[in-house]
C-alpha cells in the first residue's frame, strides 16, 4: 500500500492507495492530521510514503513516524517526470509539483493551466511536451478578506458570501463583490492570455475554494478532491521505478 500526504498551510490531507485504487482518505487541521497519519500506520501495512509539507509543520514528528519506512519527501532531490524551468528549481513549492504531476498523468500530451484555489491562488503552466514554464501566485479568497481587515482602516472581517450582483450598494456587499469578481476576472484574464498563446489548452481548477468559483468559470475541468493525492502517487511510483532501474544496473 502507498500513503500520500499533503500538508498545507492549515490542513493535512492523506490518501491511502492499494496500487492505484484509493481505499481511504482524510482531511483535517494540521494538529489533528499528524494523529490521523499515525493511526493509518497502526492499521495498515505501508510499503512506501510520499509527502509534501509546504508549511514545515511538525517535520521532526513526521520523521519519527516515518523512520522505519521507505519515504520520499517532495523536495529538490526528488526525480520529476517533467522538465522544470522554474528559477531556482528548488523554490518550486512541493504542492505545486504534486499538482503538475497529477495533471500530466491525467491529461497527457496537452497544454495545461492548473489553477489551485487555496490560501494562495497559484497558476502553473505545463506544455504538451511536459515542460513546466512557470506561473503566478496571488492572494486566495479568504486571504483577501483578512488582508482588507488588517490593512484598511474600519473595514470588517467577513465570512465568504456569494455577491448578489456585480456592484455592491453597501460596504459589506462591496467587499463581497470586489473579492469574488476580482478573483473571477483575474482568472478569466489569465485563461484568455494562455489560450491566445497556446492552442488546445486544458484548464484545471482545484483546491479548497474551487467549488465556490467553478460556476462562474466555464470550459474548465473541475478536479476532484483526490487530485493532489493522485499526483503524489504518480510521483512516488515514478521515483520507485527510477530507483528500481538504478538497482538493475
Amino acid at each position: 500500500m502507498y500513503l500520500t500526504i499533503d500538508i498545507g498551510n492549515t490542513n493535512t490531507k492523506f490518501f491511502l492507495f492499494s496500487d492505484d485504487r484509493l481505499i481511504e482518505k482524510g482531511n483535517s487541521e494540521n494538529e489533528i492530521g499528524t494523529k490521523a497519519i499515525l493511526e493509518i500506520f497502526k492499521k495498515h501495512k505501508i510499503d512506501a510514503v510520499i509527502y509534501s509539507n509546504v508549511s514545515g509543520h511538525n517535520q521532526s514528528g513526521l520523521k519519527k513516524i516515518f523512520k522505519n519506512y521507505k519515504v520520499y519527501n517532495v523536495n529538490k532531490n526528488l526525480k520529476l517526470p517533467f522538465t522544470n524551468e522554474y528559477k531556482p528549481q528548488s523554490s518550486l513549492g512541493s504542492d505545486r509539483i504534486a499538482l503538475i504531476c497529477a495533471a500530466i498523468n491525467k491529461y497527457p500530451n496537452k497544454h495545461m493551466l492548473i489553477i489551485d484555489l487555496g490560501t494562495c491562488i497559484t497558476y502553473d503552466f505545463v506544455s504538451s511536451d511536459k515542460i513546466y514554464l512557470g506561473g503566478a501566485i496571488t492572494p486566495g479568497l479568504m486571504t483577501r478578506y483578512k488582508s482588507l481587515n488588517i490593512f484598511a482602516a474600519d473595514l470588517p472581517i467577513l465570512d465568504f458570501k456569494f455577491p448578489e450582483k456585480y456592484y455592491g450598494n453597501s460596504t459589506f456587499e462591496s467587499i463581497h463583490s470586489g473579492i469574488y469578481y476580482g478573483i473571477i476576472d483575474e482568472i478569466k484574464g489569465r485563461i484568455d492570455y494562455y489560450k491566445k498563446k497556446f492552442k488546445h489548452l486544458e484548464v484545471i481548477l482545484t483546491g479548497g475554494d474551487s467549488y465556490k468559483l467553478s460556476n462562474s468559470l466555464k470550459n474548465t475541468i473541475f478536479a476532484d478532491s483526490n487530485f493532489i493525492g493522485e499526483g503524489l502517487l504518480y510521483l512516488l511510483k515514478f521515483n520507485l521505478k527510477t530507483w528500481e532501474r538504478l538497482l538493475s544496473f
